[in-house]
């Protein structure tokens, strides 16, 4: 993540989906790594994380009054907005159509959640991947072992079978697969 004051350019601006596009009483810009702009509130994920609590209380820059800081992070907005939907006074994120895309979204915004210790997110989004994992065990795996879930790896793969995937997992992957089975 990086930090840089708002500037206005000729270049228009691409907005999140309602309530990240609230850029009046919004005080922080975050950008994601496709290029849209999540107008957030400081104290809700302040509130929501031990990491943006200790981020936002680090001293920040000085800024003009008619600028917010954009902080530049790694996810994209398909990951983003579920993820803030977590935070805010707002309905959960769904996740209806069970399959891979689903899935491999879930898995994103899963890791997003441990990276910024966001623990109601967490929680939720390790129920869905064991969902999941009924219909996509391997995947389900992949996906915990990538994210060092040991307890949901070690659930998500009965009546598994081979998948492309499984050419990327390392041996001690492979290995602790087998123990499972």
């Amino acid at each position: 993540m990086s930090s840089a004051p708002e500037k206005t350019s000729q270049k228009k601006k691409i907005q999140a989906n309602e309530p990240f596009n609230d850029v009046q009483s919004s005080d922080t810009i975050f950008r994601t790594s496709d290029g849209i702009d999540f107008y957030i509130h400081r104290v809700v994920l302040f509130l929501a994380s031990p990491f943006f609590r200790d981020m936002f209380s680090l001293p920040q820059p000085p800024s003009s009054d008619t600028t917010k800081p954009i902080i530049v992070i790694t996810e994209s907005s398909k990951v983003l907005d579920p993820l803030l939907r977590f935070c805010y006074p707002v309905d959960y994120p769904k996740f209806p159509d069970n399959n891979y895309d689903t899935l491999a979204l879930i898995g994103d915004t899963l890791e997003a959640a441990l990276k910024y210790q966001l623990t109601v997110a967490t929680k939720i989004l390790r129920g869905h991947l064991r969902i999941f994992s009924k219909d996509h065990p391997l995947h389900a795996y992949a996906i915990a072992c990538r994210l060092q879930l040991e307890e949901e790896a070690s659930e998500t793969i009965s009546g598994a079978s081979y998948i492309q995937e499984m050419s990327n997992i390392s041996a001690g992957v492979y290995y602790r697969l087998i123990q499972f089975v």
